[in-house]
């Protein structure tokens, strides 16, 4: 074995000769060194390791020599692209640009070959960061970005009237009146989401729709897949022929896309209706988020659904609008346009129009109160995403810093062997790209399926949720341009870094007594405490929307969520008038409350957090109002005796409806506390009167009690005013049955349905679910916001122990052989952890305030989307920073103890 090791080494030290002088003095006796080492290391592979690396090393040097002399004779000057002979120009010019990317590329993958724990701990890092970026991307503009599929989205606007600071629909007087004098859209249209019963096969279909106005499908600019849409004469005439226009999905779902569709006659609430068309595939209609089966014309709507003389009302604002501005006009000048009109109406019908103005927004803000909270929601899950994308980044850089450290051999001899700085940094970029290629083509495959996590959050509703969270072109375009700005954004750096070695003693393997203080380990303590502190801001985002939605959870809702069942019943669906609906809702009722296993059972026309809202103006009978003054919006449902007692909502004062509370008596209404605070804060609210104008008139309702408050649109909404009316004197063709059951009344829906079908069995039976589950639609954006933000929280955790982890036992190893003299001087185990751990606890110290101070700075943009929690909150920064305290005291202390199992003589030997 010696023999062959002299002559190994006698033939590398001969070849050498091949050299130029000035490379051999000052670099022979190190290259012969490193030559002998790393033989040695490949002949614990076995002798074949060890034949195949010294044939390769000696039939590579050559080559490298007349390089050396190529470079030392031809370009000493380091003449620029355009000399004939710079290497640039000959690479070009033969063409081997991509063969020498190629040979990076190969470089690469065989360097991971040979690390495979780096390469899948690198991989792994960016795919998470990678994939929790696209799957946010994807959801935030699924959810709240998505535009129409119509040509030129972005000129669509929605239009709402504004009034003592309340926003909603617009009256059909006023719509035609600002349609016809504002000369800034292109067209206008009203729609309105309606409840259809399509009946098919003997059985009534439950199917979403819109009614709409005449202008809607052109207003949009789509084109049927089948026959046609509506005309003026056809939607301007609430006597015409009834017609329908069905979407694409319900085509396929219900009439198996059969091309005879047009034409034919279906029965939708009982009527018979002509399908005249079929929408284009993907159009799913205009209601937010939500997809649509069916399109009515609204007059043939209002007139099936009795609605009366509405569009002579200027108070009945039935329908929203939606309009297309014009060529040239922008936002603004639509605004000012529509404030112009609304000024005009308000002097011509002062009414109906005092203090009204009307106020345009884009089409894709759902909900004008609060119109720049989606834009807040969505930028800031992108932000936290992009956090942990940050901190997973930083996690792959302090990798390569420690694999850098671990490569100044490498790099030491290829610059001894005369390789330009700028050809080692390529290959080293030539690394970081293919990683993050890899990591960014794992983490979009991981997103195809995080995407499914998202919908998981979707509240439970009984409207078909027409959302698209997988990635569509342009989210994979992000990740592309993501994944290669991480690329430069982690490996540069380093890579510079790693070029920067002492030769001499690299060559000769003094690199393992490196200082910690060295620019490399200052430059690694930096990444390490710029990890961690993201992770303290992603932590803490996480925290506060987790509190969030505690806090909305333990928010008394105003009625009980155990042992209830919903289950909503509609017979005008199958033609039933509002007093045959409430016959059949009288029956029903009384048979479910006789069923075995339920304690109570009633009806509600609009549940509280349903969807569903329903309001009118009040004023109190016992005041005088100024013409300027005007009476108290509420909110407004129809309920049947003992809906209180079922539902679990407390009667404070006065009483519940009974059967004395009839058609034939004067009307009554129960009230909420906050309705009662409002008109009567120093007396009794019941036996005090209501009324619907401010001119006292004969229609006056009596208050019989007071019930306590609770939302009733939106969860953690500002207290509102809310009157319940009897059913049997304010009836509806919709309602909901609320069965309180003695156990789980999910086992009485098969009975309550056979009762059901027992009275009518054209009235259909559905959205069928318990409370809880109803309040999942009030609750979906605070659990949404909990959920992602507690999963990139433990994400931006687990990246940022594993990154801590690693350099900790990369600076382990460096000081192998310091820590080995310690432990062979007798320093005890103690000492040596503490010696360790010090290091490790400074940087998460470190990185823990700065995150601190980082996270104090979002306190002003997080306040407004949180419920009942500050940003600054103290127990949850507690938290967070002992919590993340924790768990980097543990990844550091156990490579430090690590440290202490050594044998400090094997460890002085290996080095």
């Amino acid at each position: 074995m010696r023999l062959s090791k002299n002559l190994w080494v006698r033939a590398y030290r001969l070849l050498l000769f091949a050299y130029p002088r000035a490379v051999r003095r000052k670099f022979g006796a190190d290259m012969a060194d490193c030559f002998d080492d790393l033989r040695a290391g490949t002949r614990r592979r076995g002798r074949s390791a060890e034949i195949n690396f010294v044939v390769r090393t000696l039939w590579d040097l050559p080559r490298s020599a007349i390089k050396a002399h190529a470079e030392r004779f031809g370009w000493r000057r380091a003449p620029g692209p355009s000399h004939p002979n710079h290497p640039t120009r000959i690479t070009h010019r033969n063409g081997l640009v991509m063969e020498s990317v190629l040979q990076d590329v190969r470089f690469a993958l065989r360097g991971f070959r040979k690390h495979p724990g780096f390469a899948l701990l690198a991989v792994l890092s960016l795919a998470l960061g990678v994939g929790a970026n696209t799957t946010m991307i994807s959801a935030v503009n699924g959810i709240l970005w998505q535009e129409l599929p119509v040509p030129e989205p972005d000129r669509l606007v929605r239009v709402y009237e504004l009034r003592q600071g309340r926003y909603t629909s617009l009256s059909y007087p006023n719509f035609d009146d600002l349609r016809e004098q504002a000369d800034v859209f292109a067209g206008m249209f009203l729609h309105g989401l309606q409840v259809m019963g399509l009946r098919a096969e003997g059985q009534t279909q439950v199917v979403y729709g819109e009614s709409v106005s005449a202008s809607y499908f052109q207003v949009l600019g789509i084109e049927p897949a089948l026959g046609r849409f509506f005309t003026a004469p056809e939607s301007d005439d609430a006597n015409a022929p009834p017609i329908v226009v069905i979407s694409h999905s319900l085509w396929h779902r219900v009439f198996g896309a059969d091309p005879d569709v047009v034409g034919r006659v279906v029965r939708i609430n009982d009527e018979p209706m002509a399908v005249v068309g079929v929408a284009p595939e993907g159009f799913d209609g205009t209601k937010f988020a939500l997809g649509m089966d069916a399109w009515i014309p609204a007059k043939i709507w209002a007139r099936m659904a009795g609605w009366g003389n509405w569009t002579d009302a200027r108070g009945s604002n039935y329908m929203k609008n939606v309009a297309r501005l014009a060529d040239g006009v922008s936002l603004l000048q639509a605004r000012e346009a529509a404030a112009t009109v609304a000024a005009m109406l308000s002097e011509e019908y002062p009414v109906t129009n005092r203090e009204t103005t009307f106020a345009v927004f884009p089409e894709t803000i759902p909900e004008p109160a609060a119109a720049d909270l989606p834009n807040l929601i969505g930028l800031l899950a992108i932000a936290v995403s992009g956090l942990v994308l940050l901190v997973a980044c930083a996690n792959v850089a302090s990798l390569l810093f420690a694999r850098g450290a671990v490569r100044h051999r490498e790099v030491g001899v290829r610059v001894a062997l005369g390789a330009g700085r700028s050809r080692i940094v390529r290959q080293l970029l030539t690394e970081s790209v293919v990683l993050a290629l890899l990591g960014g083509a794992v983490g979009t495959a991981l997103s195809y399926w995080t995407t499914e996590f998202v919908r998981m959050f979707f509240p439970n509703i009984p409207y078909r949720i027409a959302v698209e969270t997988n990635p569509d072109a342009m989210v994979l375009g992000v990740a592309v341009v993501v994944s290669a700005g991480a690329a430069f954004a982690f490996g540069l750096l380093p890579a510079f870094q790693t070029t920067r070695p002492d030769v001499a003693s690299v060559i000769k393997g003094d690199s393992g007594s490196a200082s910690p203080l060295t620019r490399r380990g200052r430059m690694l303590n930096g990444v390490v405490v710029s990890m961690v502190a993201l992770s303290f801001v992603t932590l803490l985002l996480s925290g506060l929307f987790t509190k969030s939605l505690d806090n909305v959870r333990e928010t008394h809702p105003g009625f009980a969520t155990d042992q209830r069942l919903l289950a909503a019943f509609e017979p005008g669906l199958a033609g039933a008038s509002g007093r045959e609906a409430l016959s059949f809702f009288t029956e029903l009722e009384g048979r479910v409350g006789n069923l075995p296993g339920v304690r109570a059972a009633s009806f509600v026309s609009h549940v509280p957090l349903g969807g569903r809202t329903h309001d009118s103006r009040v004023y109190a009978d016992d005041r005088t109002y100024e013409p300027e003054q005007l009476g108290s919006v509420a909110w407004r449902s129809s309920v049947m005796p003992g809906y209180f007692a079922t539902i679990g909502t407390r009667v404070i004062r006065g009483r519940e409806f009974n059967d004395g509370d009839h058609a034939d008596v004067p009307r009554r209404v129960i009230i909420n506390e906050t309705l009662a605070r409002r008109f009567w804060p120093d007396d009794d609210a019941v036996g005090k009167r209501l009324r619907y104008s401010r001119v006292p008139d004969n229609l006056t309702l009596e208050v019989v009690g007071v019930v306590e408050d609770g939302p009733y649109t939106n969860a953690g909404e500002a207290p509102q005013a809310a009157m319940f009316s009897p059913l049997a004197q304010v009836a509806f063709s919709h309602a909901t049955l609320v069965v309180h059951g003695a156990l789980d009344p999910v086992t009485l829906v098969s009975s309550i349905r056979d009762e059901a079908r027992s009275i009518d069995p054209a009235v259909p039976m559905y959205d069928v679910k318990t409370m809880a589950e109803h309040l999942t639609g009030a609750l979906w954006l605070f659990r949404m916001g909990a959920g992602l933000g507690s999963a990139l929280g433990i994400l931006a955790l687990v990246l940022a122990t594993a990154g801590l982890y690693g350099v900790m036992a990369f600076a382990v190893g460096q000081r192998a052989r310091e820590l080995g003299i310690r432990i062979a001087l007798g320093a005890n185990n103690q000492r040596v952890v503490m010696l360790v751990l010090r290091r490790g606890v400074v940087l998460a110290g470190t990185g823990i305030a700065i995150g601190a101070i980082m996270s104090l700075g979002l306190t002003g943009l997080l306040n407004s989307m949180l419920f009942d929690v500050e940003a600054s909150d103290p127990v949850i920064f507690g938290g967070v920073v002992l919590g993340l305290g924790l768990v980097a005291f543990i990844a550091s202390f156990v490579p430090a103890w690590g440290a202490t199992r050594a044998n400090p003589m094997e460890s002085l030997r290996t080095e």
